[in-house]
């Protein structure tokens, strides 16, 4: 039963993690201590730091390049939360109470897991304001600042200026907030420039990505509710209106940042059953259910990620 939740509990955290997605995972570190460490390899070299192979002589030995190594670590640390179940609701309602209760719990931790990714990654990565306007600064985006489909064009050709490799179709992928999907699929110019989910599926040999409304000029789009939103720093000084509230759009290629993989060691279920408190409940009225998951996410390569700050319509 113990695997049984714990697998419940993972198959309702990936649909409503969208950034985590887009993580390089790494396990929980058993007996190594709190810190997780990730590693980013490349070669050594003039210029973009690729070794371009050359011409060599027949039987004389060519020079070896340098594999350099750029680590990165950062510390694990627990999110928590438990609900608590009553006897009565035990012996009255008609379907799995545990299994209600980790589905409810389930959606807390995703959010949970989703802000600490989002804290970690939202300042890296070069600002490409929308509309290519002078600044990004979150207090200076007004009405006119919404983000158009070129602005996703130009932040896939930045990537693709600096060599950052796509995803396995070769596209990369940008998370969204559902205001700024909204116009990206009004921007009338762009009408031909979208690709359906399905169409990036060949055969079904790329998957999907949870919050997934299709392609735009090489890039996947997700939407999140989650996406970073930009507030005023003085509402006097505020110039985003009701109208256009700020939110950064992220635009990343893979790499970009890491996370502690979830699975079963990471994330568990706590079940406590009626009368498992002894004296703390001397009628055994109480039991509970927890998750608990250990986690961490950390920026791996800032060159890799493009910021877009951009307005966002009413809806």
């Amino acid at each position: 039963m113990p695997e049984f939740y714990d697998r419940n509990l993972l198959d309702n955290l990936y649909p409503n993690l969208y950034l985590y997605q887009l993580a390089e995972k790494r396990a929980l570190p058993r007996g190594t201590g709190k810190i997780i460490h990730f590693k980013r390899y490349f070669k050594a070299g003039a210029g973009s730091g690729h070794v371009i192979p050359f011409a060599f002589t027949e039987g004389t030995s060519i020079g070896l390049s340098a594999l350099s190594a750029a680590a990165v670590s950062t510390t694990v640390a627990g999110l928590g939360s438990a609900i608590g179940i009553n006897d009565f609701v035990v012996m009255t309602v008609p379907d799995d109470t545990v299994k209600s209760a980790v589905f409810e719990l389930s959606k807390g931790m995703a959010l949970a897991i989703e802000r600490n990714v989002r804290a970690a990654v939202s300042g890296s990565g070069t600002i490409l304001p929308a509309k290519n306007t002078a600044t990004g600064s979150s207090s200076l985006i007004g009405t006119a600042s919404t983000i158009d489909a070129v602005d996703l064009l130009r932040a896939a050709a930045a990537l693709r200026q600096g060599n950052a490799r796509g995803w396995t179709d070769r596209l990369y992928a940008a998370v969204v907030h559902p205001r700024v999907g909204f116009d990206l699929r009004n921007d009338t110019t762009a009408n031909f420039g979208w690709a359906n989910v399905n169409q990036n599926t060949d055969q079904g040999q790329n998957r999907i990505y949870h919050g997934e409304i299709g392609s735009l000029y090489g890039v996947r789009v997700v939407e999140s509710s989650e996406a970073k939103q930009l507030l005023p720093p003085t509402a006097s000084l505020f110039k985003i209106s009701a109208g256009a509230s700020g939110f950064e759009t992220l635009v990343v290629a893979p790499g970009a940042f890491g996370a502690v993989e979830l699975n079963g060691q990471s994330a568990k279920v706590f079940v406590k059953q009626l009368g498992s408190a002894g004296t703390a409940d001397p009628i055994n009225q109480k039991a509970s259910v927890g998750v608990k998951v250990y986690f961490a996410s950390v920026v791996l390569d800032a060159a890799r990620q493009k910021r877009i700050p951009s307005g966002g319509r009413t809806l």
